[in-house]
């Protein structure tokens, strides 16, 4: 019998030290980031590491204006040029989800080793109707809408986190040709990136499309634009 009741004993005792024992670890596990000991333990392991959390935009885009210039090369022009260009650029930002612009480019040609050839051959036999005519663009001005409908941050070379946002683009304007004036219209894609609240960023793609004139008539000429350009927010 003092066998049996000194063995339940034992056997309550070891029921009621395992309870506590899962209790006290559940606790531990609860409390992990407010017991300041674990986590200076932890910040112990790797000091290096710096954990930065961002949940808005760090920059402020409401009714600000974007002063900018940029470089731009044309591609599937006119077959005889090459095409580049630089320019400025306006925006307003009623909101960090919309603006609108405008973009003003000056154009630089030069003929490509394919109009070279054919000015060439025209020369030496002295035709001057196997002259390959190139209506080459001079200057052009668009409006410009733009939607901002993804935005994110990243680490840049741990120096701080810098905000960038994806946006569309909508364009039309006028172009200058040699030949005269056209209209001209653009969609396109981009990416900004506000390195700050002043200073900013654009990578930009986008389709034009125009008419120009040439011996046959006019002809509409599908391009490809890509800018790069820097600027300031005021």
């Amino acid at each position: 019998m003092k066998t049996t009741l000194l063995t339940l004993i034992i056997s309550l005792m070891t029921v009621a030290a395992y309870a506590q024992s899962k209790k006290n670890v559940k606790k531990d596990f609860n409390a992990l980031g407010g017991n300041d000991a674990i986590v200076e333990r932890a910040k112990a392991l790797d000091p290096e590491n710096k954990v930065q959390i961002v949940q808005k935009r760090s920059v402020d885009r409401y009714n600000r204006v974007e002063f900018g210039a940029q470089y731009a090369y044309v591609a599937n022009g006119d077959s005889y040029l090459v095409t580049d260009s630089v320019g400025g650029s306006l925006d307003y930002h009623f909101t960090p989800r919309i603006s609108l612009g405008v973009r003003h480019n000056r154009y630089y040609n030069k003929l490509t080793s394919e109009g070279k050839s054919a000015y060439d051959r025209a020369e030496v036999s002295r035709d001057s109707f196997s002259i390959p005519q190139v209506d080459y663009p001079v200057s052009s001005t668009m409006a410009v809408i733009n939607f901002y409908p993804i935005y994110g941050k990243m680490n840049t070379l741990n120096l701080g986190i810098t905000q960038f946002d994806l946006y569309l683009l909508a364009g039309y304007g006028k172009m200058e040709l040699s030949s005269g004036n056209t209209d001209i219209y653009a969609g396109g894609l981009g990416v900004g990136i506000w390195w700050n609240n002043y200073f900013t960023t654009r990578l930009e793609g986008k389709y034009q499309t125009y008419q120009d004139r040439v011996y046959s008539g006019q002809r509409k000429l599908d391009t490809f634009v890509a800018n790069i350009s820097l600027g300031v927010m005021l």
